[in-house]
């Protein structure tokens, strides 16, 4: 029978570490005082430790995280926009004949392999580099 894991607050986390940076008391004692693992205390102590520079940053961390999400959601939005042009053109390739849609690959495009190329075409990659052979004489004398 499986046991649920148990989640602790972050106030509950917080205490403990804060107890952990005051070093009354070793990593064993703690464990056993708050009744969880010491890699626990170790770990949260740790993390209260990296993450304690970013409180002092000052008045200009609120602007930079409300400028981050500002990029994500403008970034999210050119994907977007991306997503539908390549769509539509997509469905407009896939209107086209097979010599049509082979005669768009472009083999020494920079941006767009051969391979995702023939992929958003809907051809074989191989197609693209076949070069039919003119018969040969002695073959065409057996014929």
């Amino acid at each position: 029978m499986s046991r649920k894991r148990k989640q602790y607050s972050a106030d509950f986390k917080a205490k403990v570490a804060l107890e952990a940076l005051k070093g009354e008391q070793t990593t064993s004692e703690l464990a056993a005082r708050f009744e969880i693992h010491p890699t626990m205390v170790s770990q949260w102590r740790r993390e209260l430790l990296d993450k304690a520079t970013g409180i002092f940053e000052g008045k200009g961390g609120g602007k930079a995280a409300q400028k981050t999400q500002e990029e994500i959601d403008t970034l999210y939005r050119e994907i977007g926009k991306l997503t539908v042009e390549r769509d539509f053109l997509i469905a407009q390739a896939r209107s086209l004949s097979r010599a049509q849609r082979q005669a768009l690959v472009e083999p020494r495009a920079v941006d767009v392999s051969v391979r995702r190329q023939c992929q958003l075409l809907d051809i074989s990659r191989s197609s693209v580099y076949y070069r039919p052979k003119p018969a040969q004489d002695s073959d065409l004398e057996l014929m």
